[in-house]
């Protein structure tokens, strides 16, 4: 210790700039102040930060200036923190530090002295059913001030339940595309939600097969469920319909359909008044350029209908057969509209690696939410992707793109970003904007919990384990 005084010393003494051995330099303190790169937490002269033995949830603004941190823990367990106390010249003279109780009147009550002989000591932290707030407090002559505000929040266990379907054949198919068929999943879920004491209960998981070897899906991520007119739905469309039944019924309202197989968009037709075959609807997304093929629709029984390639006419479609018979203009005499769909044919670009848009989307129907989880993506993809849909089922939102880069490329990006590169798998006890909804704020950890739901939920859904909480 006495080297250490001393070293400190010369470097005070030759180094004017300076009033102490440690802490950041004014450079960085200067680029903390007027970059949009907030400093990280390691910079931070005295204070307190994440340890790793912690399982929980920690949340603390990542500007070194700002005093307050929240950590979650399990109701009468414990968690941990680590105390970081980087004394100079100037604290060991000055100074005594020690956790205090900041219930009680100033100068706070000491609940227990603090090791100045450690830069950085683990401390163990509980609370039992009410929250707990203590400080790292700072004692000289001049009076007791406060370094860092600590909010301890207990929570019992919220579990929930999921169905969850994956279309295709288990025996054709590798780990991302029936990736929540693995108990490794979930257990990952479990560890990224025990941020806010949230995990899975019970998981039902069922293969529905398909011979085709693709999934027909609605045009431009609709899924089926956007279009005025009377149409086909599709496999996706179908089961999604077929769910919200079994929710009415009093089933799972959590459900996330995972495709297993390349997705084909397909388009539903219909007659014009002069019985000219046209698209259902008005697909906002449809190119001409689109490779497309006549074929049956496979949720209708039809009389078998002969395959053709579909080309787009000024006014009408023309229909190429295998056998050379071409058809200007396909009519209801050539094509049922009830049985028959066009589709992306096998050689366009957009089938095989591409799947609805290339994105996940959650559902909220009449009686269930459900998540569908697309063809796309890598398997460490894959799972941060199906962690945000899965937590739109469990009631927290999209959140708004934060102007920090800081915050978006590191662990302190939050799971719930809607911005595809945000890294981290971050659960906050604070507010937080959302990207919709008048960009309220949200407050994660009690929206989780369904605790004040009108305040700490910015669009609530219905619960089925709480029924005394609807939207």
């Amino acid at each position: 210790m006495v080297k250490e005084l001393i070293a400190c010393v010369f470097t005070v003494f030759f180094a004017l700039s300076s009033l102490a051995c440690s802490g950041p330099s004014p450079k960085e303190r200067r680029v903390g102040l007027t970059t949009a790169i907030l400093p990280v937490w390691d910079k931070t002269k005295d204070g307190i930060l994440p340890h790793e033995d912690h399982i929980y949830g920690f949340d603390r603004h990542p500007d070194i200036k700002n005093a307050l941190v929240y950590v979650s823990v399990l109701n009468g367990e414990s968690g941990f923190v680590t105390l970081k106390i980087n004394y100079g010249l100037h604290e060991f003279f000055n100074f005594e530090y020690y956790i205090c109780d900041l219930t009680s009147k100033y100068p706070y009550t000491l609940i227990e002295n603090i090791d100045i002989s450690k830069i950085e000591q683990k401390y163990t932290v509980t609370a039992k059913d009410d929250s707990v707030k203590i400080g790292l407090c700072r004692k000289s002559k001049a009076g007791t001030s406060i370094a860092q505000v600590l909010q301890i929040h207990p929570y019992n266990w919220r579990e929930y339940d999921f169905s969850v379907y994956i279309l295709g054949d288990s025996t054709k198919m590798d780990d991302r595309h029936q990736l929540l068929n693995k108990d490794e999943f979930w257990n990952s879920f479990d560890s990224v939600y025990a941020q806010a004491i949230v995990k899975h209960r019970n998981v039902s998981k069922k293969f529905i097969p398909n011979n085709r070897g693709y999934v027909l899906s609605r045009v431009a991520g609709t899924y089926g469920d956007e279009f005025s007119d009377t149409c086909a739905v599709g496999d996706i469309g179908r089961l999604i319909n077929a769910i919200d039944t079994s929710a009415m019924n009093g089933e799972n309202r959590r459900a996330i359909i995972q495709v297993g197989y390349p997705t084909k968009r397909f388009w539903p037709l219909k007659a014009d008044s002069e019985g000219k075959i046209q698209i259902c609807g008005e697909p906002y997304e449809f190119r001409y350029n689109l490779e497309l093929e006549l074929i049956e629709d496979p949720s209708k029984n039809c009389s078998t209908l002969t395959k053709a390639s579909v080309t787009k006419e000024w006014e009408g479609w023309k229909l190429e057969y295998e056998n050379g018979i071409v058809k200007e203009y396909a009519t209801i005499n050539d094509v049922n509209p009830e049985c028959a769909v066009f589709v992306e044919a096998s050689t366009s670009d957009r089938v095989g690696e591409i799947s609805v848009r290339a994105a996940a989307t959650t559902l909220r129907k009449n009686y269930a939410s459900i998540v569908v989880l697309p063809w796309l993506g890598n398997l460490d993809s894959a799972k941060k992707v199906a962690f945000h849909e899965v937590g739109h089922t469990m009631g927290v939102t999209d959140l708004n793109d934060e102007p920090l880069s800081y915050i978006r490329q590191s662990r302190e990006s939050n799971l719930m970003h809607y911005i595809g590169d945000a890294k981290g798998l971050k659960l906050r006890k604070r507010g937080i904007k959302t990207k919709d909804w008048g960009q309220k704020n949200e407050f994660q950890w009690d929206c989780l919990h369904k605790i004040n739901v009108n305040k700490n939920c910015v669009m609530p859904i219905y619960d089925p384990y709480y029924p005394d909480y609807t939207d």
